[in-house]
């Protein structure tokens, strides 16, 4: 738009136009050439009226009567002006006529001359004419010619052909040859001699007009009053050009006023190809010709067809369309041109400035001269890009000063609407062509309205060169289409500004609109920005920054694209997302053809809000996020808060999509969760089940190298949590102070191995490792486990087979809490756990009530459901135990020694009360029953009872005082106890127990609930049971006395009910004397 404002002016300078400089030289040369003519052909009729004067009389009566023809007129005038070099004169026919006796003796006298030809011999081609006048005629003041002198009143040429010449120098010319010499009327000096006759025949004519009446002036135009040229052809040869240029019909007429000054006219019919337009001119010239004013009208020629005259008039091709052209000159001393206006019409036609051409439909132009100023007043075109599109109307103004050797101008270009699509057309491709380029591929739809540009800029003085050094302005646009990075697709129903700051930047202001993708799309535009950068420079850069917001899987979408590929080597595989974002892009891009990723610059920043995603994490979702993401082509953070695996964590994340060797860290995560542990080590890969409950705090530290290796560090606090170890009842209650360090080795995303693992506490101190295999715990080596009192190392394998592999050995492990916990609640089917075979060697395990057994062995198998072998050795007490489970067919049987009975009962809690002794059992297990009875016989010898509230209670209720003394002193002695049973999780039952020493004898049997420690049991107790014992082995009577076993002479029935720390005896009296055959009967009672 800036070169279409300036492109009439730019044309006028660098292209003078022929007929402007025609009409400037071509009078003076013309004006040259008749003066010649006539300063020699008065010399000769000088001398031939000084001859002649003595026929004076009758000639003067010859000529009033009508033109008198002398032939040898011609022919003299012929020979005198022949040379040997220049053109040749022909002269057809010479007259003089005079009309003084009718009209006054101060009439002129007319020389008419017909048919004057001058040929150039060695013109191309040969023999061409230089000019030809047909009619000429010449009028002299009479009074003059008697007194020697040639005054010519009037000049007038009819039909004449001329020949003109423009030199490469712009010089134009007449060759007149010998007619081309000297003349009495000098040129202005520095001026050529065209030009200097014409100013100084101008200035002369401007003066008041001499007649012969008025006083002799020094000068032979004095009494000129009129020049006319009527119906005369003129052909330039323009060597500047290369080309021809035809004129068919020239009429000029010049008058001066009686009191000075000059009006003339001039029209001109220009042929111009096919075409014919005319020029009209008009001169009115002040006295002195010191001012004067220029008219100008130039009927309609389209400057599209001059183009064709000549390759230097080319750029004319750009405007094809008429052009009507009107103006005024305020001229000066010398022709000088003070100031003038100009006014254009322009016809429908075309602007042809690329492909396609412009269509334009009117367009005006008002161009104002003052001094050395050309203003442009007004400039308006309509214009549209297709024939039946909508118009455009750009309008114009503008100045141009010449300043210290250049041309310095400044402009203002305003255009209503435009669309966008129209752009390729309506904007000239040599105008920043680098921002148009971006802008007509990129915004391919779409209006602007109330375009505006300021420029200003300087030029050379041939305009070779054109600098802008100012430019602001702008557009508003509305509806657009925007393709901010192709190939990804454009953003739509965009609303813009369009800004030009300086000639180096542009912007693009964008409001709301919506980024497309392959499908319907959410996203959508809140603002943005377009800066192209260089636009004065070789090469632009193009920084598009764009805020969008939308649903999260789109903008997933959109970084995942091809031109972007932002997502492309990320470690994250991002599937089913959901959310919703708000964010920033910034892109840098050079506006070249073929751009390379490389070379583009991409941030995005982006704040998610309810994201969703799955898969995210060790195959764990990602919920509810808040998170702050910031992505360059180099790399990633990603902050904020989220939930993971159902635990809500507080995390960064940094990537590097860098190039770099296998060992390059691609990716770093550090979070901080607190939930419960079992959760954590969960998302972990972990199974804690029964190892851990309750609230923990953990930190997170994942880094992962190129080759896909991955460390991750988690730290935790632990005091909320609850430890705890079922084998050994051990547990670290809530609120004690402990804390975790571990550190996991991953591959390809999969937990290999733990390679430290750290538990530190009160009374717990666990180091070790873990290995992964198949994605599942395999081994976990145990460098010192401390446990409460336990303090063990070792290796627990945990086998594909759901089977768990444990060695173990240490200085002490702690079972006391295992034996005196109360039993579980019996299950009727319960659930099949992992088989295990554990084999352990420990220098001392603590038993219950703090007893303690040395060189303590323990090797067993389980199948999940029961233990299916068992070995257990040691030393308790004053010997060593040893326990056996095996497998016997469908039988398990279990035997058992103790060398230390009560030591070893009290250990396990079985027995709390008795001392010494030595215990043998046999038993076995019933699988078949549902809860898999343990059912034997138990063989005690030698051993005493202490302190047994039950006991003790018992025999006061018998009155064996003694036997109570020793029960609760230092203790009741047993010889034997020979005890049936049968064990279940929740039951102990006897059968038909026997237990006696010298002293006492008794029998037991009923039932102990393990569960709720309470107890049903009854028996005979025989007092002085080796005294009954004899009597039972008395004959004959023995039978009577002692029917049963255990019985006696003196026996009574007891029994015990209710808790086991104080449970009712009860004791019938009428059956303590009764004889053993008659007890069955008294002991219903």
């Amino acid at each position: 738009m800036n070169e279409e404002a300036e492109k009439p002016v730019e044309v006028k300078r660098t292209v003078p136009s022929p007929f402007r400089l025609g009409m400037r030289h071509l009078p003076g040369q013309a004006a040259a050439y008749l003066w010649t003519l006539t300063r020699r052909f008065l010399a000769i009729c000088l001398a031939l009226a000084v001859l002649s004067s003595v026929v004076l009389g009758l000639l003067a009566w010859r000529l009033s009567q009508g033109p008198l023809d002398v032939a040898w007129l011609a022919r003299r005038l012929e020979a005198g002006l022949a040379t040997e070099q220049g053109p040749r004169l022909s002269i057809g026919i010479a007259a003089v006529a005079w009309e003084g006796f009718r009209m006054g003796v101060d009439h002129p006298l007319d020389i008419r001359l017909t048919d004057i030809v001058a040929i150039d011999p060695a013109g191309d081609p040969l023999g061409a004419p230089v000019f030809s006048i047909p009619e000429a005629s010449i009028s002299l003041s009479l009074h003059a010619l008697l007194l020697g002198r040639l005054e010519p009143r009037a000049i007038e040429l009819r039909n004449a052909h001329l020949t003109a010449h423009r030199a490469s120098d712009g010089t134009l010319s007449i060759d007149f040859g010998p007619l081309g010499g000297s003349t009495s009327i000098p040129a202005p000096a520095g001026g050529d001699s065209s030009t200097g006759l014409l100013n100084a025949v101008l200035t002369e004519l401007a003066r008041p007009t001499a007649t012969d009446r008025i006083a002799f002036r020094d000068t032979r135009l004095s009494q000129l009053g009129r020049v006319l040229i009527r119906d005369a052809a003129l052909t330039m040869i323009d060597s500047q050009l290369g080309a021809t240029w035809r004129a068919p019909r020239v009429d000029i007429d010049l008058h001066r006023r009686p009191t000075g000054g000059v009006e003339g006219s001039a029209d001109i019919t220009l042929t111009i190809g096919a075409e014919q337009a005319r020029l009209r001119l008009g001169l009115t010239l002040g006295e002195g010709a010191q001012s004067g004013q220029a008219r100008v009208n130039l009927t309609p020629v389209a400057p599209a067809t001059l183009a064709g005259f000549s390759p230097a008039l080319a750029a004319l091709t750009a405007l094809d369309a008429p052009v009507t052209l009107d103006g005024t000159l305020d001229l000066g001393a010398a022709l000088a041109i003070r100031s003038g206006a100009l006014h254009a019409s322009i016809g429908r036609g075309r602007l042809v400035l690329a492909d396609p051409p412009i269509i334009l439909r009117q367009g005006e132009v008002h161009i104002a001269l003052t001094g050395d100023t050309f203003s442009l007043r007004a400039l308006r075109l309509e214009v549209a890009a297709i024939e039946a599109g909508p118009s455009s109307v750009l309008t114009a103004t503008g100045d141009l000063t010449p300043e210290a050797g250049l041309w310095r101008g400044r402009g203002h270009l305003t255009l209503d609407r435009v669309a966008f699509a129209d752009l390729p057309t309506l904007w000239p491709p040599f105008l920043a062509k680098n921002a148009r380029d971006w802008v007509t591929r990129n915004i391919p739809t779409g209006f602007g309205y109330g375009a505006q540009l300021d420029l200003a800029g300087t030029a050379r003085a041939d305009f070779s060169e054109v600098k802008i050094t100012a430019i602001k302005g702008g557009l508003i646009g509305d509806d657009l289409s925007v393709h901010w990075l192709r190939p990804v697709p454009p953003m739509e129903k965009i609303q813009a500004r369009l800004e030009i700051t300086d000639p180096d930047v542009m912007e693009i202001h964008t409001s709301a609109g919506h980024q497309i993708l392959d499908g319907p799309s959410g996203l959508t535009s809140q603002a943005g920005r377009v800066r192209i950068t260089g636009l004065s420079q070789r090469d632009q850069i193009a920084h598009v920054d764009l805020d969008l917001a939308g649903p999260v899987a789109e903008l997933i979408a959109l970084l995942r694209h091809p031109r972007l590929r932002l997502l492309d080597r990320s470690p994250f595989e991002l599937r089913d997302p959901t959310g919703r974002f708000s964010g920033h892009l910034a892109v840098t891009v050079p506006l070249e053809r073929d751009v390379a990723l490389e070379d583009i610059a991409i941030r995005a920043q982006a704040r998610t809000e309810g994201l969703s995603l799955a898969g995210i994490v060790a195959g764990h979702n990602l919920e509810q996020g808040v998170l702050d993401l910031d992505t360059t082509s180099e790399a990633m953070k990603i902050t904020g808060r989220a939930t993971i695996a159902a635990i809500p964590a507080q995390f960064s994340v940094d990537l590097d999509f860098r190039e770099g060797g296998p060992g390059q860290i691609q990716q770093r995560i550090s979070a901080t969760a607190r939930a419960d542990f079992l959760s954590l080590a969960a998302a972990a890969g972990l199974n804690a089940t029964g190892l851990a409950s309750g609230p923990a705090t953990a930190q997170l530290a994942y880094s992962r190298r190129r080759d896909g290796g991955a460390e991750m560090r988690v730290t935790g606090d632990l005091r909320e949590t609850e430890l705890q170890f079922s084998p050994l009842v051990w547990q670290k209650p809530a609120g004690r102070p402990a804390s975790m360090d571990a550190k996991l080795r991953i591959q390809r995303d999969r937990v290999m191995a733990i390679d430290e693992l750290s538990l530190r506490g009160e009374a717990l101190d666990l180091r070790g490792r873990m290995e992964q295999q198949d994605q599942r715990l395999s081994l976990l080596r145990l460098d010192r486990a401390v446990l409460g009192r336990t303090d063990v190392h070792g290796s627990i394998a945990f086998l594909a087979n759901d089977r768990v592999v444990a060695t173990l050995e240490g200085p002490t492990v702690d079972l006391a809490p295992r034996l005196t916990a109360p039993p579980a609640p019996a299950h009727a089917n319960p659930p099949k756990e992992s088989s295990w075979s554990v084999d352990a060697n420990f220098a001392t395990a603590l038993l219950a009530h703090d007893v303690r057994a040395t060189d303590f062995r323990f090797q067993g198998e389980s199948d999940g459901v029961v233990v299916r072998k068992l070995r257990l050795d040691g030393q308790a007490g004053t010997g060593a135990f040893r326990m056996q489970i095996a497998q016997d067919g469908a039988i398990r049987r279990l035997s058992a020694t103790a060398a230390d009975a009560g030591t070893l009962l009290r250990g396990m809690d079985i027995a709390r009360k008795l001392s010494g002794g030595s215990i043998t059992v046999e038993a076995s297990y019933d699988d078949r029953a549902a809860d898999r009875p343990l059912t034997g016989t138990a063989r005690i010898e030698n051993f005493s009872v202490l302190n047994a509230p039950a006991l003790t209670n018992l025999l006061q209720a018998m009155t064996l005082y003694g036997l109570v003394q020793l029960a609760q002193g230092p203790g009741l002695g047993i010889t034997r106890v020979v005890a049936p049973f049968r064990l279940t999780d929740t039951a102990l039952e006897f059968q038909d127990v026997r237990a006696f020493n010298p002293s006492l004898g008794m029998t037991i049997k009923g039932r102990i609930d393990r569960v709720n420690a309470t107890c049903d049991l009854n028996g005979t107790i025989v007092p002085a049971y080796f005294f009954n014992a004899l009597l039972g082995e008395m004959p004959l009577f023995g039978r009577l006395f002692a029917p049963e076993a255990g019985g006696g002479l003196f026996a009574a029935n007891y029994s015990l009910l209710g808790p086991l720390a104080d449970p009712q005896v009860t004791v019938n009296p009428l059956s303590a004397l009764t004889p053993g055959f008659l007890r069955g009967l008294f002991g219903g009672l």
